[in-house]
């Protein structure tokens, strides 16, 4: 596992193009003239997002991940760019740094901003490995050869060279004699491993010599290299991420690099750490999800804490802000640039740490994310998303200054030429004491209008949240609000209890009621629209993909009000899920901590299952033929249910996928099935199967 500079809450975003020529600019051809300004599927996948952002020391030069949706190779691109700037901040040149086909991850520049490392599985790397680019010109140079790949790196301090860890396996005679035993046979045991620092000097790289440093015996998920270059801190992980028990596995250990001392634990909690980083005044800081005094593991907002390394305490520096912190940046003069999710947008605050201050730094009604600093902290980067716009990189000089940040990018320029659905944020009460909120996408033009089919779209998680933005959010195809108002639909993006964004009261309710709470946020907000006139009754759908699709599940089965729906990868049976999901914590939690046999009554009464003899609601249902998170098992026992009982119904399997789809071609199939199932209940237009020729 490699760390992303936000590995909490990090999202993997989708796709497109524009600039030196790369692959040409998406069609936008919209469908038939009469049909709604609707975007065509794929020229709506072809977005470009970003992955990552990262600013050179002297704030001159900034190299962005984006990733592609690419239907002729019906795969993937993941591609660098380099943008320089003028003194001014404006740019100056933007151009393509890779050309091969490769991940490309964790961006970060040496001090003096020659070289640029990254991991990467371009050829000739073996698995994911650790390349350096020199800015001065060439190919990237394959610094590593792990056998077991490179999970994590930083720079030393004064930029001599590179400390990366490795995973260490059993050991090959070990690893044969399994082989020789058990053959090809998926064996599942609890396994100890060992993961191992090593240094490459910056003199070396041309011929690449790994120095072993130390090792630590766990599973090392993530390391943040102390300013002094002389010891570790690192995320230690369970080894078996099928079998792990909870957080209190994720743990927080502090290793020197210099002799062969045992590595020391600092953490001993519930609670999951990340993103670790040194601030400018030495201390350690984490984002952390959980409870500091639970006995066991539960969710919070995410949270960003100081960790005192004598007692492994955590000190909660974001005390004042109700929201969520999504990632965080150290800046030069102590203080910490974060991303906050307040609400339905995420925006930049700084925050005084040893004040326990946070303040504004931006208002965007959107999403700010992947934010990165120069040295000095004058120049800052991110991307942003909103209400009118598609991602796209801005630059902003001086955060105290509070300038305007300058747009770098026009990847989805294109993408405007059809015309934008409006957003709205509206609020309604849920009956019981809380005030629901949700973003509203309008049709084109028709902001206000009466009587409008409906589409109730709801995000996954559910510890997340939906914010004002036009963009695709994933690159999986999971949630396209837009491009469903663009095709004639009002939708609704509900921020019902259990997300982020609203403090930890209103993201706890949702243990214990893991259904029938959302559930009942959700329809109070149907019934709101209905009651404003502003959607039609007779014509309601509703949809979600992951814990949107478990939430499509409940409301299916408490409800006919819906005349269809579409799940995807969704929870059905929470007892069968506890014993086949690669990661039952959030089971765990969203049951209080027990197990089925220990309250096999709340598992079954808020599981969809129970209550699956009223569906009536026709259905269709999409899962990854290789999903763990989500197991394929759950959408076939939906699937037979309503088969049983004569519901309308269609299972759509995709061979290889996972609980994230990666085949361009895929993504675009599940949006245009999810989309002939509305547009023939909502609409009455045939499935395109049945049109006559």
């Amino acid at each position: 596992m490699h760390k992303l500079r936000n590995r909490m809450i990090g999202l993997v975003l989708v796709c497109g193009l524009m600039v030196c020529g790369w692959g040409g600019k998406p069609s936008l051809q919209p469908v038939a003239a009469e049909a709604r300004n609707s975007y065509d599927v794929q020229a709506f996948l072809e977005q470009t997002c970003f992955r990552e952002v990262a600013v050179s020391p002297n704030g001159r030069h900034v190299v962005v991940a984006t990733v592609k949706d690419n239907f002729t190779k019906d795969a993937e691109e993941v591609a660098l760019w380099k943008i320089d700037l003028e003194a001014d901040g404006t740019r100056k040149e933007i151009r393509r740094l890779t050309s091969e086909d490769a991940s490309y991850s964790n961006l970060q520049w040496s001090a003096d901003g020659r070289f640029l490392a990254c991991l990467s599985t371009r050829k000739p790397a073996a698995g994911q490995q650790l390349f350096v680019f020199d800015m001065k010109g060439g190919e990237p140079q394959l610094v590593s050869e792990s056998k077991n790949g490179v999970g994590d790196y930083e720079w030393l301090p004064d930029g001599s060279g590179i400390v990366f860890c490795s995973r260490q396996s059993e050991g090959a005679r070990r690893e044969q004699q399994l082989r020789d035993f058990y053959g090809d046979v998926q064996r599942y045991s609890p396994q100890q491993f060992q993961t191992t620092f090593y240094r490459i000097a910056s003199k070396d790289f041309s011929q690449p010599s790994a120095k072993e440093l130390a090792s630590v015996e766990a599973l090392v998920s993530e390391f943040a290299l102390a300013p002094e270059g002389k010891r570790v801190a690192c995320v230690t992980t369970g080894s078996d991420t099928f079998g792990t028990l909870g957080w209190q596995e994720t743990e927080v250990f502090l290793l020197s690099l210099e002799g062969k001392s045992k590595a020391r634990q600092v953490t001993k909690n519930f609670v999951l750490e990340g993103s670790l980083k040194w601030g400018a005044d030495g201390a350690l800081y984490a984002t952390t999800i959980g409870d500091f005094t639970a006995k066991r593991t539960t969710y919070t907002q995410p949270r960003l804490v100081k960790i005192a390394l004598t007692d492994g305490q955590l000190e909660f520096v974001t005390s004042d802000f109700s929201g969520g912190v999504m990632e965080f940046t150290p800046l030069p003069n102590q203080k910490l640039l974060v991303c906050g999710a307040l609400s339905t947008a995420v925006n930049l605050y700084q925050v005084m740490p040893n004040l326990h201050q946070t303040s504004s730094v931006s208002s965007t009604r959107g999403k700010i994310s992947l934010v990165s600093t120069s040295k000095d902290g004058q120049t800052t980067a991110f991307v942003r998303a909103d209400q009118t716009s598609f991602q796209e990189l801005f630059v902003m000089q001086g955060l105290e200054k509070r300038s305007a940040p300058v747009q770098m990018t026009e990847f989805n320029a294109d993408l405007k030429q059809i015309p934008m659905p409006e957003t709205q944020v509206i609020s309604w009460p849920n009956g019981e004491g809380d005030t629901i909120e949700g973003v509203l996408y309008w049709p084109p033009g028709k902001r206000g209008n009466k009587n409008l089919p409906l589409v109730v779209d709801i995000h996954g998680g559910p510890w997340s949240l939906r914010t004002e933005s036009i963009t695709l959010d994933t690159s999986s195809a999971l949630y396209y609000p837009a491009l469903l108002a663009s095709s004639g639909y009002l939708v609704l993006e509900p921020n019902y209890r259990g997300g982020i964004g609203q403090g930890d009261k209103f993201l706890n309710a949702l243990e214990g009621y893991s259904c029938s709470r959302p559930a009942a946020d959700v329809m109070t907000g149907v019934d709101f629209l209905v009651s404003s006139g502003w959607a039609d009754s007779n014509r309601l759908g509703v949809m979600g993909y992951s814990y949107g699709g478990l939430m499509t599940n409940c409301l299916v089965t408490r409800t006919n009000r819906f005349k269809v729906a579409c799940s995807g990868a969704g929870i059905w049976n929470d007892i069968s899920y506890f014993g086949t999901a690669d990661n039952f914590i959030q089971n765990d939690v969203r049951n209080l901590g027990k197990a089925p046999w220990e309250d096999l009554k709340n598992y079954w009464e808020e599981s969809a299952a129970s209550k699956a003899a009223a569906i009536r609601t026709p259905t269709l249902i999409v899962a990854g033929g290789a999903d763990r998170r989500v197991p394929l098992g759950q959408s076939q026992e939906l699937y037979r249910t309503l088969v049983r009982l004569g519901v309308p119904a269609e299972l759509l399997v995709f061979p290889g996928e996972g609980h994230l789809f990666r085949k361009p071609s895929h993504k675009k199939t599940k949006i245009r099935a999810e989309m002939a199932w509305l547009n023939h209940y909502l609409l009455d237009e045939p499935f395109p199967t049945d049109k006559q020729e």
